[in-house]
């Protein structure tokens, strides 16, 4: 790992890392490992070139055509690409490539600058902003790429695309820096594509793990039925987590991999090739052994526990288990060409030992071990590495030999531990990539990876978090080659913008830089990355961004509450009166009689002083977007989404909703869901479809909705609290069946309303 050598750089980084984020404007994320700003910017428009030398690469090709298409689709800039000789002086250029690009490599020598193999290295770049030129040196294509994607996050149409003239060199910690995720349906492929491009690639990760279920087998057709028939069964009878026979304790039953879609095999070769465009390894994840329902849905008689309900455990000693997964592998292999495949192997159990027919009179480690070479041998002789999760490497995490468990109807049962260190020293192959999620200290934490270590793993965070106890110490003592958090839930942009992004966020910070964010100094980030982000990922544009005005409704007839007010321990004493906004969301907050809010009472466990609902705030105008600036006053729940992957949906609180009544009484409504579009005004967190604004010392949320029916006058909106509402037990997402309780009261705060009104004159760009 490179470090920063002296305490002068690390002090210039920190301080210009701050000085960032309280600015107002872009900042790059994660923090560079070296950053020096300096005066002047560096103005993007439809005049700069995108230089491209005599013989230029077909990787600086891609990338003058990554950043053209990028201008266009978000901003509508037509960058044109120039060949030269050499860089103009008298004209705004942005040049991009490695050191071996001989424009790069001339601008870099007259100015004494070095890109070399130990600085910045592999995957490393230097990035310089001046006021007529922009050059991207990166030491490897991957380098290039990532200097790529620093300038993309400093061009920002706030700052009417003047980007700040600066010298960044940097690199990463950590050679795997990944995210681990379900396969997406069909349905969201284009979200995929965006959440690879925009996301992944923008915030410089370079591996993706994908569970494939559902993968279209030609050979096997048996398993395309199977796992249709298994997907919908979960589904319709709403299992969770699907126990086995007489309640034996076994989990994931990941029926929302691919939305429980069969994927045709083409689907799969274009986000393949996506990713690696985008310089990302794409590593499919086979679940084998446990969790392996795709494999053995319609092969009950290669099942551990044949009697099973959807078994999802194979039998190690039957030789037809081998046939059948080779030949899944084989078509795996020929779609997706991997230098990797992660075959699982996680959450062994479920089965009764002694009631199988293979694990009868047989030591349980032999068989694991025997099941891991068999794979491993397999899949080395085609060239494809090895990677698997590490919990049964662990006796700390599974226990030393035989386990005892009580099913649900009061049966004892046996199950296998972990694998003894000394088998697992001896007998498996140590450049199996070992995805230790056992990291934390109730499992085991720092003697877990120290075994892995002694045994000669190289090992991964896995199921990794933004924030890891001890972790400086840790990633000096102990080999981890980098980390990746997981998604275990549908690929989709509603739930990854509600319960994934903030952490992979601040793990993105911890592999390039080496260095955790604490809670706080995320949460910050996270804020102020929100609105781009949501623009990325949903790949549109909110009509308040598209140049219309925003116009404040007045909404004083409906106040009902002020500073004076006390119930629920509301106070909105410290907000101050007039203009407030972020980016082009504004809003006007004002006081009248001592009331500057309304405010309604979510009806739950508990008292709720106020009324239930208000109705008829007037609109009566033709809009393009309604824009409320909300919070609650308490905080709700969300459980994850994977506790119910057939309803994801309702596992975060519904307060209420908003009534839109149209001018010819039909009514749209609008759902406020706690963690999706509002929080409570004392929270620090941020929502993925509303983006943060403080106001005094308390935070308010402004969501934009977009009018769905263009050209029809919506007269009024209603604000309606729900009563009694049902949330979520996250204690209930492992015990087969959900729990839910009715919400504690609450309150809804709306502190101001505005619209968007029609455009009505066009706008028309082209003109001199």
């Amino acid at each position: 790992m490179k470090r920063i050598n002296t305490i002068f750089t690390i002090i210039t980084i920190v301080l210009n890392f701050n000085f960032l984020y309280a600015r107002e404007t872009p900042f790059i994320f994660p923090q560079p490992q070296e950053i020096e700003l300096s005066t002047g910017s560096f103005i993007l428009d439809s005049k700069t070139k995108i230089l491209l030398s005599q013989d230029a690469s077909n990787a600086d090709r891609e990338l003058a055509e990554f950043l053209v298409n990028d201008m266009v689709d978000k901003y509508h800039i037509p960058l044109q690409t120039q060949v030269v000789s050499e860089i103009p002086a008298n004209t705004n250029n942005i040049v991009m490539g490695t050191i071996d690009n001989p424009l790069i490599k001339s601008y870099c020598q007259d100015r004494d600058i070095d890109v070399t193999s130990k600085s910045p290295g592999k995957e490393g770049y230097v990035l310089i902003v001046e006021k007529k030129t922009v050059i991207i040196a990166g030491w490897d294509e991957a380098g290039a790429f990532y200097g790529l994607q620093s300038l993309r996050q400093l061009i920002n149409k706030q700052e009417k695309f003047q980007i700040p003239c600066l010298t960044v060199r940097d690199w990463p910690n950590f050679e795997f820096r990944g995210i681990r995720l379900f396969v997406p349906g069909s349905e969201n492929v284009a979200y995929f594509k965006r959440f690879v491009k925009d996301f992944m690639a923008l915030y410089k990760f370079n591996k993706l793990f994908v569970e494939f279920n559902g993968f279209r087998s030609d050979r096997h057709p048996e398993i395309n039925a199977g796992w249709s028939l298994f997907a919908k069964d979960m589904n319709y009878t709403q299992t969770p987590e699907l126990d086995g026979l007489y309640g034996y304790d076994r989990n994931s039953n990941h029926q929302d991999a691919g939305d429980g879609e069969i994927l045709d095999k083409e689907f799969t070769r274009n986000i393949v090739q996506y990713a690696r465009t985008n310089f990302i390894d794409f590593i499919p994840e086979i679940p084998t052994l446990s969790h392996a329902y795709a494999l053995l849905n319609a092969h009950p008689e290669l099942a551990a526990y044949p009697d099973d309900i959807w078994p999802d455990v194979y039998d190690t000693t039957n030789p037809k288990t081998y046939e059948l997964v080779f030949d899944v592998f084989d078509e795996y292999i020929e779609v997706v060409q991997p230098k990797m495949i992660h075959i699982g192997h996680d959450e062994w159990r479920g089965f009764p030992m002694l009631k199988t027919p293979s694990f009868k009179d047989r030591d349980y480690a032999d068989l694991y071990i025997s099941d891991v070479n068999k794979l491993y041998d397999y899949l080395t002789k085609k060239g494809v590495k090895v990677a698997l999760w590490g919990d049964y490497l662990l006796e700390r995490a599974r226990g030393k030999g035989i386990q005892t468990k009580k099913t649900l109807t009061g049966e004892n049962y046996l199950n296998p531990g972990g694998i003894p260190f000394e088998k697992i020293k001896e007998s498996i192959p140590k450049d199996i990539l070992v995805l230790n999620w056992m990291w934390s200290e109730g499992v085991g934490g720092r003697e877990n990876e120290e075994t892995l270590n002694k045994a000669g793993f190289q090992q991964l965070f896995g199921n990794m978090e933004s924030q890891i106890p001890s972790w400086d110490e840790r990633i000096d003592a102990t080999k981890f080659v980098g980390g990746a958090p997981s998604a275990w839930v549908a690929t989709n942009e509603y739930i990854f913008g509600r319960d994934l992004l903030s952490r992979f966020l601040g793990c993105a910070n911890s592999l390039w830089t080496g260095n955790q964010l604490d809670k706080d100094s995320l949460n910050k980030a996270v804020r102020e990355l929100m609105p781009s982000v949501r623009q990325n990922l949903s790949g549109k544009s909110q009509p308040s961004e598209d140049g219309d005005p925003v116009i404040s409704v007045d909404i004083s007839a409906q106040l009902n509450s002020g500073p004076g007010d006390r119930r629920m321990n509301l106070d909105l004493s410290s907000l101050s009166n007039g203009s407030v906004n972020i980016n082009e969301k504004k809003f006007i907050v004002s006081e009248v009689s001592g009331k500057n809010a309304i405010v309604v009472g979510v009806k739950g466990d508990g008292k709720c002083p106020f009324e239930e609902a208000v109705k008829g705030v007037s609109i009566e105008r033709n809009v393009s977007s309604l824009i409320f600036l909300h919070a609650s006053i308490n905080p709700g729940l969300i459980s994850s989404a994977y506790c119910m992957p057939y309803n994801m949906y309702d596992t975060s609180e519904l307060f209420g909703w908003y009534e839109v009544v149209y001018e010819d009484g039909f009514v749209e409504t609008i759902p406020i869901r706690y963690g999706v579009n509002i929080r409570e005004y004392t929270s620090k967190e941020s929502c993925y479809y509303s983006d943060a604004i403080e106001i005094g010392d308390k935070v308010f949320y402004a969501f934009e909705w977009k009018n769905k029916r263009l050209g029809k006058k919506i007269n009024t909106v209603n604000l309606i609290s729900t009563k009694n509402a049902q949330r979520h037990l996250k204690k209930s997402c492992y015990e087969g069946k959900p729990e839910f309780e009715t919400i504690p009261s609450n309150g809804l705060i709306l502190l101001g309303l505005s619209v968007v009104e029609v455009r009505k004159k066009h706008i028309y760009p082209y003109k001199n």
